[in-house]
C-alpha cells in the first residue's frame, strides 16, 4: 500500500493504524535518507522526526527536512536516477513478505519503480486530504496509480478515532476486493 499526501495530512498516523489494527508492516520511501542524516549528523531518527520541520542548531540551521530534500535531489537522484528510492524500497517491502505500508508516496517515478516489483492489483494507492495542506514547500506532489491498482481517497477532517476508522473501512473493502479476486 502507498499512501500519498501533503505534508502534516495524516499519512504517518494512517501507517500507524494499519500497523496497530491490521499488523501493516511501516516503511518509507525516504527511509534511507533519514537514516543516514540521523548517522551523519550523531542523532536519532526520532530525534529527527520529532523535529522535522525545525530548524535544528545540530543541523547548522536547517531542518531535518530541508537536508533530506537537498540529499535526495541533489545528490541520490542525480547519482543513481530519479527512481533510486522505489527501487531501493521495493527491495526493503520484497524481503519483509507481509503486507506493508509505505507512507511518504509523493513522487510518481517512485511509484512507477515500486509497481515494477509487484503485482499492481495487489496495490492500493491510498491518498490523504486535509484541509489546508498541500505540497507547497515540499519536492513530493499527488501520484496517479499505475494500470491496474486501487486507489481511494481519505480525508483528515475530524477527530483523530474518525479518521483512523475511515482508514481502517477503505483498507478493510480494498481487503475484501483482493480476497475476492485471489478466489
Amino acid at each position: 500500500m502507498l499512501i500519498n499526501g501533503p505534508p502534516r495530512a495524516g499519512k504517518d498516523v494512517a501507517a500507524r493504524e494499519l500497523w496497530r489494527a491490521k499488523g501493516y508492516q511501516r516503511e518509507k520511501f525516504a527511509a534511507p535518507l533519514k537514516a543516514s542524516t540521523a548517522a551523519f549528523f550523531n542523532l536519532t531518527c526520532d530525534e529527527l522526526e520529532a523535529r522535522k520541520d525545525e530548524a535544528m542548531p545540530e543541523l547548522r540551521g536547517r531542518s531535518p527536512r530541508e537536508v533530506d530534500i537537498s540529499k535526495s535531489e541533489e545528490w541520490a537522484k542525480r547519482f543513481f536516477g530519479d527512481d533510486i528510492f522505489g527501487w531501493l524500497c521495493a527491495q526493503r517491502v520484497r524481503r519483509l513478505a507481509t503486507p506493508t505500508c509505505i507512507s511518504d508516496c509523493g513522487f510518481q517515478v517512485e511509484v512507477d519503480a515500486f509497481a515494477e516489483h509487484f503485482e499492481a492489483s495487489d496495490m492500493l494507492l491510498l491518498r490523504v486530504t486535509r484541509e489546508g495542506r498541500s505540497f507547497d514547500g515540499d519536492s513530493r506532489d499527488w501520484v496517479e496509480p499505475c494500470r491496474g491498482m486501487a486507489s481511494a481517497e481519505v480525508a483528515n477532517d475530524g477527530s483523530f478515532g474518525d479518521f483512523c476508522a475511515r482508514v481502517s473501512r477503505v483498507v478493510s473493502a480494498w481487503e475484501r476486493d483482493c480476497a475476492e479476486r485471489a478466489r
